[in-house]
């Protein structure tokens, strides 16, 4: 997999250029260790799954660089069909603008399938869980298109008192169960999803 930077981009200042490309490294380098356990397939989501990080300042989707096309399912482990791109995934990056916003060190999430397994297991490993039910959802906020997952991440947030280490809901009509892990970097989160993968195989 090779590293992409936005079409586009405004590489105006060495600075900025800098920063975009340590982004796409650590995003990079993170698919390689999903990549490299055949167990973090058991973690994939029915809707697939991503990992994101955003840039130091970032204030919007597009600050946000996340796998063009996401990380599937291989017969043994995971794969991602594309390269880390900003503004590839608005969802992920809604995750993590929302935590950003209180504590600005959380700037990566990745996805996984919500199961009480997974709950449990991240509660062995000492990590901070919190979670948001969908159907406390404004209307005005369902209605408005992405407001879910900024909301569900800052009620998350408010319910621990703090950024947890993962935020998941339970699914509504039509919309998938789901666990999110957030940390510092991509490598942070992959890490942990690794981790996890391994301490659940080995259960």
């Amino acid at each position: 997999m090779g590293l992409e930077s936005e079409k586009g981009a405004d590489h105006s200042t060495p600075r900025l250029n800098y920063e975009r490309y340590k982004v796409l490294e650590n995003i990079h380098d993170a698919v390689v260790m999903l990549e490299s356990c055949p167990e973090v397939r058991d973690l994939v989501a029915e809707v697939q799954m991503n990992i994101g990080m955003a840039l130091p300042y970032a204030t919007k989707i597009k600050d946000v660089a996340a796998i063009e096309g996401r990380i599937v399912k291989m017969s043994k482990g995971v794969k991602a069909t594309g390269c880390p791109r900003f503004g590839a995934s608005s969802h992920v990056a809604r995750t993590v603008l929302a935590v950003k916003s209180f504590e600005d060190s959380k700037r990566a999430a990745i996805n996984l399938r919500y199961g009480e397994d997974i709950i449990k297991a991240l509660e062995e490993m000492g990590l901070t869980v919190s979670f948001y039910d969908r159907r406390e959802e404004p209307p005005e906020v369902k209605n408005r298109e992405g407001g879910t997952t900024f909301w569900g991440a800052e009620q998350a947030v408010k319910r621990a008192g703090r950024v947890p280490d993962a935020i998941y809901h339970v699914g509504d009509w039509g919309k998938e169960a789901m666990v999110t892990l957030v940390g510092e970097s991509a490598e942070d989160v992959a890490a942990i999803t690794v981790k996890l993968a391994k301490t659940l195989s080995s259960k």
